[in-house]
């Protein structure tokens, strides 16, 4: 997984170079030269390392120190049937004032039940 996030933020490599080299990673073979199969390999190699990424990233969301100007919030919603899913979502400052214009519109319509309130923010 290290060497994937260190290819994903490589930007000493031209837009090509930098393809051919994550294609590589994770398709053993350069997006040039491959065969049939390469584009299957390559997207559920892909898939795989940003579900560990992911995984990863919400797993160290606790013990991450809070960035000022930052806000962080994990967000996981499991259905009756067991799926899951989840997002570590950080925002910057200048986001912040959207965030808040949407709250606030959005808030008008929430019920005051907190059950209710709960079961109509994890369906949106």
């Amino acid at each position: 997984m290290k060497a994937f996030a260190f290819r994903l933020v490589d930007d000493g490599l031209s837009e090509a170079d930098w393809l051919e080299s994550l294609g590589s990673f994770l398709a053993l073979r350069p997006p040039s030269k491959w065969k049939d199969g390469d584009e299957d390999t390559f997207n559920r190699e892909l898939e795989t390392l940003a579900g560990r990424f992911k995984r990863a990233e919400s797993l160290s969301f606790g013990s991450s120190v809070n960035v000022r100007g930052k806000m962080g919030l994990r967000i996981a919603v499991t259905q009756a049937d067991g799926s899951e899913r989840q997002e570590v979502i950080q925002s910057i400052t200048n986001e912040e004032v959207d965030l808040k214009q949407f709250q606030n519109r959005i808030a008008v319509l929430i019920p005051r039940d907190t059950r209710l309130e709960m079961a109509l923010i994890s369906a949106l």
